[in-house]
This record gives structure tokens, sequence and C-alpha cells, in this order.
């Protein structure tokens, strides 16, 4: 059985964890809707494909099977959101905002999100917005860097050290789900966010991809954490952009209404550990596979 994956890298293995977490968590909480049934079997081929590449492309001559062999995860993160979105409330039946809103009044003496309308400025705005959406090239950028390089090995750590952020926040999300408080705050708002070009973009965004429900933590300032503390370590060129927009980021998470300001710090948290973990699992891995090859060397 174990040589039936000796293909496996870290992050198939977190790939296939989560994808059967979601499916057990669909079959216990879920019932026989088709909803529920067609995203178990999509998961399931999602599973099988998973394997199919891991077995049969690892070792390919054919350069773009590689590419996707090495990648495919970075590809799937989209349809795992959407996916989750459909599930935030499989577990509960409520969301549990009231606990972040007691929380950050009892430290801050107010929410956060809306005291900040007294510093509010279309500059302001424009530098935080800006931060808010560098988050989609994040992982692009340094991910490209890498492959370019030829930095296989650092590749593959990118692509385990995200996987186990989202699937970490993702998974979270369901079992603690948390609508936001431009959603439970919207009536303490006095003023718009005004501002000319990422402002209004990230507005956009959120009102059309957002996920309804995923907020605890942030997925956006885990991300933003793990691809600025891989960059550190592996592309130091880099680092210096990667903390000026991992910084504005996470402030702009809270200060465009995203997130609470407890999510972003939980963001921190979990990006931080996530790392961590994903570091340990990797060395692990590769002094495992450096020893597999000197005994058949």
């Amino acid at each position: 059985m174990i040589e039936r994956f000796e293909n496996f890298h870290p992050f198939d293995y977190a790939v296939s964890i989560y994808v059967t977490i979601q499916i057990l968590l669909i079959i216990i909480f879920g019932d026989l809707s088709f909803k529920h049934i067609s995203n178990i079997l999509l998961l399931s081929i999602y599973l099988m494909l998973v394997y199919a590449i891991a077995e049969r492309w690892s070792n390919s001559p054919s350069k773009w099977k590689l590419f996707i062999r090495r990648t495919y995860p970075l590809f799937s993160f989209v349809y795992f959101y959407e996916q989750t979105g459909q599930f935030i409330l499989l577990i509960h039946d409520r969301y549990f905002d009231y606990h972040i809103v007691a929380l950050e009044r009892m430290i801050f003496g107010g929410s956060p999100t809306v005291m900040l309308q007294a510093v509010s400025h279309p500059i302001l705005n424009e530098i935080m917005m800006l931060g808010y959406v560098s988050y989609f090239f994040m992982i692009p950028v340094i991910g490209i860097n890498f492959y370019i390089k030829r930095q296989f090995e650092y590749l593959e750590r990118l692509v385990t050290a995200t996987c186990i952020g989202f699937f970490f926040s993702y998974l979270f999300f369901i079992f603690y789900p948390v609508k936001g408080p431009r959603f439970i705050l919207a009536g303490e708002y006095y003023m718009q966010l005004d501002g000319w070009i990422f402002t209004p973009l990230a507005a956009y965004v959120i009102n059309n991809a957002g996920l309804h429900g995923g907020c605890m933590p942030s997925s956006h300032v885990a991300i933003a954490v793990i691809t600025t503390l891989l960059a550190r370590r592996y592309a130091p060129r880099l680092f210096p952009y990667y903390l000026y927009f991992a910084s504005t980021l996470t402030i702009g998470t809270f200060w465009g209404r995203f997130h609470y300001v407890s999510d972003a710090v939980a963001g921190i948290i979990v990006g931080v550990v996530m790392f961590k973990i994903s570091e340990a699992i990797m060395n692990r891995s590769f002094r495992k596979r450096t020893a597999n090859q000197s005994r058949e060397g």
C-alpha cells in the first residue's frame, strides 16, 4: 500500500486529507440533496485525479505535465474556496460575529472598523486597498520566480505551505462561520470609503467574489504572511516588497470593513504556525528523499 503512494509529495497528502475531510463532513452533517451528492461526486473525482497526476506525471518527460504536477493545487484553490462557500452553515445554523464584536468592544472600547471612520481619507483608502488587492499577486509572483529559476524545491515549499494555510482556514470557516463587519455593523457606518482606483476595485472584488461567512481567520492575511516568510527565506530580493504589501494588506482587511481586527490577528497566527509546520514537513520530506536516492545510488 505504501508503494502506491511513493510519488506523493506533502502537498498531495494535504490535498487528499482536506478533500477526504470535506467528504466526511458532507456525509455526516449533510443530507441526500443534489447539492451534497454532486459535491461528494466532484470531490471524489478530484481525489482520483490527484492520485493519477501524482503517479503518472511525476517522472513525465513532458514539461507541461511536470508543470501541472508541481503546481496543480494552486489552480484548485478557487474551486475549493467556492465549494467551501456552499457549506459555511453545514454544521451550525448561525454566525458567530457576536463573539468577536463583544470581544473587540471590550478590548478597544468600540468596534475598530467603525472607529477608523474618523481617520478615513481617499489617499489612505487607496494605499490600504492597493495592499488588499495585492493578495492576488502574492502567490503567482513568488511562484513564477521559483519556476523561472528552476528552484523546484522552493516551489514545492510554496505549494505545500499555501495548501496547509488555505485548507486550515477553509475548515475553520465551516466550524466557526463569521459574516464580517460590513454586514453585522452596516448600520454603524456613517460614511462610505472614498477612493479612485483600488478602493472601488476592492469593493467590486469582495462584493462579487467574497465568501459569505468566511472571515475567521483571514485567509488573505494568512497567505500574505506565508508568502512573505517564504520570500524572506528563499527569495530575499522580493522580501521588502512582500513585507510592505503584507502589512498594508493586513491593515486593509479591516480598514475596508471586510474583516474584524480579530480576523487579521488570527490570520497572522495561522500564517506563522502553518509556515513553520509546512517547513518542518518539507525538511523531513527532502531528507527522506535524499536518503532514498543515496540508497538507490
